[in-house]
């Protein structure tokens, strides 16, 4: 039998799932901009590649560590645990492909530039 969450939990969780939710879109939307962009100037398969990799941006924050501890609240070690794993599995940080220099341009360093944007737009 599962346990039925209480109205605070629940509304713990709808705060997580929105946050998350949120982040994705707006990167999801300024690759697609900058995307068509690049279709519209010739270059297709840039534009394309950008599009698809923001498909999946930040897909590990609904699952594993990611989820329990990769937002405000938890205590520090298992916050910098959940992001060391989210930077080292996702391709648009650094640390995945062992720092900024070894990064693709299509769909890392754009896609990162579009995340780091994101982020202030949401703070």
């Amino acid at each position: 039998m599962t346990k039925k969450a209480s109205s605070e939990e629940e509304v713990s969780h709808n705060q997580k799932l929105q946050t998350v939710i949120r982040h994705i879109k707006i990167v999801q939307e300024a690759c697609q901009k900058l995307g068509m962009a690049l279709i519209d100037k010739g270059e297709e398969e840039f534009g394309r590649n950008l599009i698809a990799n923001s498909m999946v941006h930040d897909n590990s924050k609904f699952s594993g560590i990611e989820w329990d501890c990769l937002h405000p609240g938890k205590d520090k070690k298992e916050l910098e645990m959940a992001l060391r794993q989210h930077v080292t599995t996702n391709m648009h940080h650094p640390e995945y492909w062992g720092g900024v220099a070894k990064m693709p341009e299509i769909g890392s360093r754009i896609q990162r530039m579009k995340d780091l944007k994101s982020l202030q737009r949401e703070s």
